[in-house]
């Protein structure tokens, strides 16, 4: 029979496994339910016997006593940082220049510069001695406990020596947003929610922030290690987190084709990177190569373009969209993001405003990443003292109309039904790509000829004429017979498309093929019940209610009468499915969608269900506490989106 200590010490290393694999390897190898269980027992068991609690005890991790500050404590190996380049030209430079001075060829190992805190880990006899934050790169502030809060951190290693490394601690993106999302002063980046919570004097709350740790370097050891790979080997058989794409290259050109790959890559990645870091595979190397006075010369960093700024707020204008919603929007002073000039950012509705604090002149955080529009993360400064000066007002009436606004949920609506924003938004996108798809007909045309008076409506678009066209300035034979050619091939669509080109609110693509599938014909949809509609599976009530008053408007009905006469719908035309032929995952929970739901919306929309992510996995749709699923997404560059952004996309 097994002693109590005998007890704790095999939960000990057997809970250790579990950490490892699911933080370290993304491998869960049991149920959270059992982990639960075994982790209850050894926190009972080292309460009713603390003379056998081990310093490695995964309990240790919940974190200690609030500190009142942190000690400094002086690097044994100075951590320097690096110099950076942004062009293939300047590595060829720099490896011409450091190969003189090594009088050698050599090869160059390329990993994710990752943007969090770095910090050195010190190991004696196998337990975790030490962590410190950077600094200045000789002094830095001791955060052991904090540190021992990250489980990807390990507390104790199988090396026995003494061990020195170098690592990044980081905040998953799916964190930060969700830290974000709950916080009344959110972070900027999740470079300063890293920092900032590796900087936290209650070790509780270090806890609560999820913070990863990624081993890069080995500062000091025992073993001689040839090279960096080997180096990175040895951290990952002691049970570090390594960066799992890093590579070796001979040449320069090779280089050139992976920082391609890295930017595709960077968008689907859950942690920050800024770059590349390269250094020299060969480690006798590394000596010869030596430093400046400020960095190592064995390494240098290949910076990715920026998807963040900081900028001034100039002035905030308000929008009207279709639907009568108005939507605050920030006139920044021009800014370059990325290599595209930035010059207005969203801020989505007026709670969001509230949020964020941001008021007119301030300074503030911009972030543009992939083709998102840009929008204001947090403020960077307020400049003026006054706090009464910039405030951004939700308006009291249409600033477009003047007519009567009222708010629903955080958003503030034109109820004006003339609005012409409302009516020039509208008829955009009964015209737009997804819609009816005029192919030469875009937004500026459309509002050249609202402007004049020329279309009051989509139905007038069907009346346009050539010498219409020609009138106006800028339009000549050519451009004007492109656009009644495409007004022309636009008549013949789906059931589908026109439904959702009628703008109902709430209607997108995917329910627009919903209602398309389940009455196949526009006039049975407009004699539908309330009772009918919320019966469709995907179908809310406030989507059924908005379907009910589109059809029961007089103006709307004449309208829609007069398209009618138009419109050549295809028959046995095939009805688009949204994620025809993509095999999809779905983990995590939220609270307005079931699991059921989400499968039946992907089912509708032609996709297959799966139960696990795996190679041939096109999407993870994730939600609050995704677990494996997700993390072999991010491994396997699979494509991941939150459940909001999935109801969004449909």
């Amino acid at each position: 029979m097994k002693s109590v200590k005998e007890k704790i010490d095999a939960l000990v290393e057997e809970i250790k496994k579990y950490d490892h694999n699911y933080y370290v390897l993304d491998n869960p190898i049991v149920s959270d339910h059992e982990y639960d269980m075994k982790y209850k027992e050894l926190e009972r068991l080292e309460k009713e016997n603390p003379e056998f609690l081990r310093l490695d005890s995964p309990t240790k991790r919940i974190g200690g006593e609030p500190l009142s500050e942190f000690s400094n404590l002086t690097h044994e190996k100075r951590l320097y940082s690096l110099d950076n380049t942004y062009s293939i030209e300047d590595i060829n430079k720099y490896i011409e220049k450091v190969k003189k001075i090594v009088e050698s060829d050599f090869t160059l190992v390329a990993e994710l510069k990752l943007d969090g805190i770095s910090m050195a880990v010190k190991y004696i006899g196998g337990k975790l001695e030490y962590a410190a934050t950077r600094g200045n790169g000789k002094v830095g502030e001791n955060v052991t406990e904090n540190a021992k809060t990250i489980k990807s951190l390990p507390l104790s290693i199988p090396y026995k020596g003494e061990l020195l490394i170098r690592g990044e601690a980081l905040m998953r993106h799916s964190v930060f947003k969700e830290i974000n999302s709950k916080s009344e002063k959110p972070f900027a980046n999740v470079r300063n929610a890293a920092a900032g919570s590796m900087r936290q004097l209650n070790p509780k709350i270090t806890a609560q922030r999820k913070l990863d740790f990624i081993a890069y370097d080995i500062l000091s050891c025992g073993i001689f290690f040839e090279t960096h790979t080997d180096e990175l080997r040895f951290l990952k058989e002691n049970g570090f987190r390594i960066d799992e794409y890093s590579k070796a290259f001979k040449e320069s050109e090779e280089i050139e084709k992976h920082i391609d790959r890295v930017l595709k890559k960077r968008e689907t990645l859950d942690f920050e990177i800024d770059g590349l870091v390269l250094k020299i595979e060969e480690k006798n190397l590394w000596e010869k190569a030596g430093y400046t006075s400020k960095a190592p010369r064995f390494a240098i960093a290949y910076k990715l373009p920026a998807r963040q700024e900081t900028t001034l707020v100039e002035d905030v204008i308000f929008q009207v969209g279709r639907t009568g919603v108005i939507t605050p929007v920030a006139k920044l002073k021009p800014v370059n993001i990325g290599g595209v000039v930035v010059q207005h950012a969203t801020l989505h509705n007026f709670e969001e405003v509230k949020r964020l604090g941001v008021r007119k002149g301030d300074r503030v955080f911009v972030q543009r990443a992939g083709d998102v529009i840009p929008k204001i993360t947090s403020v960077a400064e307020h400049l003026n003292d006054d706090m009464f000066v910039g405030v951004i007002i939700p308006p009291k009436e249409c600033p477009v109309c003047n007519g009567d606004v009222k708010k629903e949920e955080v958003y503030i609506r034109c109820t004006n039904p003339d609005c012409p924003a409302k009516n020039l938004r509208q008829i955009q996108h009964f015209v737009s790509k997804t819609a009816l798809d005029i192919e030469f007909l875009g937004e500026k045309t459309v509002e050249i000829l609202v402007e004049r008076g020329i279309v009051k409506r989509p139905s007038d678009i069907f009346r346009l004429n050539k010498d219409q066209l020609l009138d106006l300035e800028g339009f000549k034979e050519k451009s004007v017979s492109n656009i009644l050619n495409s007004i022309d091939d636009s008549k013949k669509t789906s059931l589908s498309r026109f439904i959702y080109a009628l703008g109902i609110d709430g209607v997108g693509e995917y329910i627009a093929n919903l209602l398309s599938e389940r009455f196949g014909d526009i006039e049975k949809l407009r004699e539908a019940t309330l009772e009918e509609l919320i019966g469709i599976n995907g179908i809310g009530e406030k989507v059924a209610k908005n379907l009910i008053d589109y059809f029961e408007d007089d103006r709307k009905e004449s309208e829609l009468n007069e398209l009618l006469e138009i419109i050549d719908f295809q028959e046995n035309q095939t009805v688009e499915k949204f994620f025809s032929g993509k095999k999809i995952v779905v983990t995590g929970s939220h609270p307005d969608y079931k699991r059921n739901d989400l499968f039946d919306i992907i089912k509708r929309g032609g996709g297959t269900v799966q139960n696990s992510t795996g190679k041939n996995t096109d999407l993870v749709v994730y939600g609050e506490k995704a677990g494996s699923k997700l993390k072999k997404a991010k491994d396997l560059n699979i494509e991941t989106m939150t459940i909001d952004e999935f109801i969004e996309r449909i």
